[in-house]
């Protein structure tokens, strides 16, 4: 899959069936979306931005719900070819009708594909209607997917993050159509979990990503494409204390150094809640327990 981070040295004379959006977490309904650009004659794309528009207009928590990693990971593993993901700082202040000609000249669109409720162009003015007119005129196809409803409300990013921050990942699963997972830097912990023979990947959460419910999780984490399953617990660790929200996991059946490398750790079950032990020697009691109970479970 070729990535494109800067649309100005673009200059491959490609026909492209181009999927625009934000596609945070490739849900379900952006499948949806994606997989009709796929139906075509013409070279599969997507046109997405490499951070959160939102999060750049409104300078406030994006909560999102993959890393750029994974989203430009699913992305190809739904069959996209090029994606176009530049900063989304090179294109706030361009028009909607300008963009749309970009998509056309610039990246050779000849289908295009959105959501319902995609907007586009500075202050958010562009909208299907105006790519309805707009593809007329270019003798582009246009494809608007309408609403992909699960339990009689459209999937949605906001209804996935609240799942997720809810402990809810089955239902969270349901809408993004995969488990929901995170890609970070393994960081050094305070090696407590080393001194009593149970050692631990822990990762720091970005202060733009969702945090998921605090508690106990079973897990799974990849390494070297390789699956591992794995026990999770997310929080600030309480009897201890930590000044950053993390995420600790005790891998099962696999030694080795991960430090400094990006390691992705799927979340698959919430066990309990995160909670105060009374010291540490009830605390090592607990995770022992939560260890045995989730290596008995099939997942």
């Amino acid at each position: 899959m070729e990535i494109v981070n800067n649309i100005e040295l673009y200059d491959k004379k490609v026909n492209t069936s181009i999927a625009l959006g934000t596609f945070d977490g490739v849900h379900l309904a952006h499948t949806a979306v994606i997989n009709e650009a796929l139906n075509s004659e013409f070279t599969p794309a997507v046109f997405t931005f490499s951070q959160s528009p939102s999060g750049v207009i409104n300078g406030g928590k994006v909560n999102a719900l993959a890393t750029k990693e994974t989203k430009l990971r699913l992305l190809e593993k739904a069959g996209v070819e090029i994606v176009f993901c530049p900063s989304f700082l090179d294109f706030m202040q361009m028009s909607a009708e300008d963009f749309v000609k970009m998509l056309f000249e610039k990246l050779g669109a000849k289908k295009i594909v959105c959501g319902f409720n995609f907007k586009f162009g500075a202050g958010a003015k562009g909208n299907p209607q105006l790519l309805k007119e707009m593809c007329k005129q270019y003798s582009v196809e246009l494809k608007v997917i309408p609403p992909v409803i699960n339990e009689n409300l459209p999937i949605s990013s906001t209804r996935i993050r609240g799942y997720i921050e809810n402990g809810e990942l089955s239902k969270a699963r349901e809408l993004l159509g995969h488990d929901f997972s995170y890609e970070f830097e393994v960081t050094n912990g305070n090696h407590l979990g080393t001194t009593w023979d149970i050692p631990t990947i822990n990762q720091v959460f970005p202060s733009n990503f969702i945090i998921p419910k605090f508690g106990v999780y079973a897990s799974k984490v990849i390494i070297d494409d390789k699956e591992y399953k794995s026990i999770t617990n997310v929080g600030i660790k309480p009897t201890i204390g930590s000044k950053d929200i993390c995420s600790e996991t005790n891998i099962f059946d696999f030694t080795g150094d991960l430090y400094g490398q990006k390691v992705t750790v799927i979340l698959k079950f919430f066990i309990r809640p995160e909670r105060k032990f009374e010291d540490v020697e009830e605390l090592k009691r607990a995770i022992n327990n939560d260890i045995e109970y989730v290596k008995s479970m099939i997942y």
